[in-house]
């Protein structure tokens, strides 16, 4: 048995809302938008808010699944994601402390102004696939089934758009690398056990058994990663 589903998708969005810093003199007053000013550094910044002018998303999703026989199944998942903005349109951000500023580049004040044309949007990889396979074994009053998967995603970014990919430099250190997301693969496993005509079952899975690191969140000095190697089994009833 095989089961073939696919779609596409178009997304126009305006307006959208991103975030960026900018330097302020006055560590007492507070921010254009109203909030307290932070440390960064020896400088004093604002997180302002502003809107991009248009971003659009197009892709398509492909997700089969094969069941060659009723012992075995296989699933596979293939997702492809185009999320760059077409706007020429510039925004401002703060020059970290000790920033080597590349040649060329827009410099207005204490602020280095970006063109946004071609920015990824971001938590958006190009391409993510998924796939699963299952085998089943018939033993004694039940039925026993194994398997494991892999999930692999490409590159993509944690800040609003990868403007600051090839520019600043901060202390030696690519400023636009603190807010990558690497292409990364995991590998999961799993078992399950129910018994025949019975309401009840047992599971039993590891997710990223090599212990990938991924990172998902970052201000630019610290960063969150996804969960390490985690294991853990499931008792279900039904009634």
């Amino acid at each position: 048995t095989l089961v073939l589903n696919a779609d596409v998708f178009y997304m126009d969005y305006k307006n959208r809302q991103y975030s960026y810093f900018t330097t302020t003199a006055d560590p007492l007053s507070p921010c254009p938008n109203g909030s307290a000013p932070q440390f960064f550094g020896p400088d004093v910044v604002c997180n302002q808010l502003a809107n991009a002018e248009k971003v659009k998303i197009f892709g398509a999703e492909l997700e089969s699944t094969w069941a060659p026989t009723d012992y075995d199944k296989l699933d596979l998942s293939v997702a492809y994601t185009n999320s760059e903005g077409n706007a020429d349109e510039d925004v401002s951000l703060s020059i970290p402390p000790g920033s080597t500023i590349p040649a060329g580049a827009n410099v207005v004040g204490s602020n280095i102004i970006y063109n946004t044309d071609g920015a990824t949007m971001p938590q958006a990889p190009k391409w993510q696939v998924k796939a699963q396979y299952r085998h089943a074994f018939d033993i004694g009053y039940g039925r026993l089934s194994a398997g494991g998967g892999v999930r692999y995603s490409s590159e993509s970014y944690i800040s609003g758009f990868n403007y600051l990919n090839d520019s600043i430099n901060s202390a030696g250190i690519r400023v636009g690398d603190l807010y990558i997301i690497d292409s990364n693969t995991q590998f999961d496993a799993f078992a399950d056990f129910r018994p025949h005509n019975g309401i009840w079952s047992v599971s039993f899975y590891i997710r990223n058994i090599t212990e990938e690191i991924v990172k998902s969140a970052t201000d630019g000095s610290t960063a969150q990663v996804e969960p390490p190697r985690t294991f853990g089994f499931v008792i279900k009833a039904d009634f």
